[in-house]
């Protein structure tokens, strides 16, 4: 059982209606239909604390890191790991090239049900994804308006949130600096979703914390 499931199923047994969670646990009444629908591509802490707080249950749970409600968390070891394949890079920019590479593969949770995973370059994306963030994509044609997905534009690639007319996609960045992208099914001779992303891993290449005084709030510098 996926966290969206998970959500869902839960709230139901409470009775509650999805504007009573939301209200409940002070966020949008479009981020629980998102979560229950499987999009957890932007789920923050302080999003899914109050919404398990609300349900009466761990965010360990709603993650699918342990089966018991009551439970805070699995430990990595405990938790089935499968070996999903890389299958290049994606643009968080203008598109790139995203060629085939099934010879290198990177370990996930189960939960996940990712079928590949891609390296983002670029920063049009960032804060919520960097240049280097490894992402976890789930295959799916289709994905509904505002979903972050990765969609193909002939032999490139980019990562956004989607938006569909009848004409084409149109693209958009979490950096303000970009400005949407506009693709017409006219003038490309493929333009298909490719997946949705449904998890991603970062790797730092330096302290993320440098800078920032650590132990005890009133230990002496």
């Amino acid at each position: 059982m996926n966290t969206g499931d998970r959500i869902k199923k839960r709230r139901k047994a409470l009775g509650f209606s999805a504007e009573v969670l939301a209200a409940r646990a002070g966020v949008s009444v479009a981020t629980i239909y998102r979560y229950e629908a499987g999009d957890i591509s932007h789920m923050r802490s302080d999003r899914l604390e109050p919404i398990a707080k609300t349900l009466g249950v761990t965010p360990g749970w709603l993650m699918g890191w342990t089966d018991d409600a009551t439970d805070e968390l699995r430990p990595l070891s405990g938790m089935k790991r499968v070996r999903i394949p890389m299958v290049g890079e994606v643009a968080a920019g203008r598109p790139i090239l995203a060629e085939q590479d099934f010879e290198t593969f990177v370990e996930a949770g189960e939960d996940l049900r990712a079928d590949y995973a891609l390296t983002v370059r670029g920063d049009s994306m960032s804060p919520t994804y960097l240049d280097g963030d490894v992402l976890f994509v789930r295959a799916q044609p289709d994905v509904e308006n505002g979903t972050v997905a990765v969609v193909l534009i002939d032999d490139s690639a980019a990562v956004k949130h989607v938006y569909r007319d009848r004409d084409g996609l149109t693209l958009t960045s979490d950096n303000p600096a970009y400005p949407p992208m506009q693709f017409r099914y006219r003038d490309y001779e493929q333009i298909r979703i490719f997946g949705v992303v449904v998890g991603f891993m970062r790797m730092y290449r330096s302290d993320p914390l440098k800078g920032v005084t650590k132990g005890m709030p009133n230990a002496e510098k």
